[in-house]
């Protein structure tokens, strides 16, 4: 049995002066429907452009498909903006305002299992109330 490693990190983008801007007027995808690109896929996730690798079994394999979908992010996104890795990002309000709702949602979505069931209990339930 061979283990495969995949990844799905999300990176910002932002602007000539240092502005965080969200992605979803340049990138196509969802969460439910990515986008394949070369190596991937990519897809909006709130602000941020994220994207996830083909599984990989070898540590070239893993580091190719990085480069081939960072190389396809770059030939989406608009020479205005650069994309970075941020461990936070802080956003105006003004531009907060201007973002469509359904792009201010922030952080992780249920979980789903492989069946595409969301992994939630009511044991899990009780802890959210």
């Amino acid at each position: 049995m061979s283990l495969k490693v995949g990844a799905d990190p999300e990176l910002f983008a932002v602007d000539q002066m240092g502005q965080v801007r969200p992605v979803h007027s340049w990138l196509p995808g969802t969460k439910e429907a990515p986008h394949k690109v070369n190596g991937g896929a990519v897809q909006v996730d709130g602000f941020a452009a994220e994207f996830n690798i083909d599984p990989a079994e070898t540590g070239k394999e893993f580091d190719d498909h990085i480069k081939s979908v960072l190389n396809e992010l770059g030939k989406l996104k608009p020479k205005n903006v650069s994309l970075q890795a941020l461990p936070f990002s802080a956003i105006t309000e003004t531009i907060w305002c201007e973002t469509p709702d359904k792009y201010k949602e922030l952080g992780c979505s249920p979980d789903w299992d492989a069946d595409g069931n969301v992994l939630f209990s009511e044991k899990t339930a009780k802890y959210l109330n």
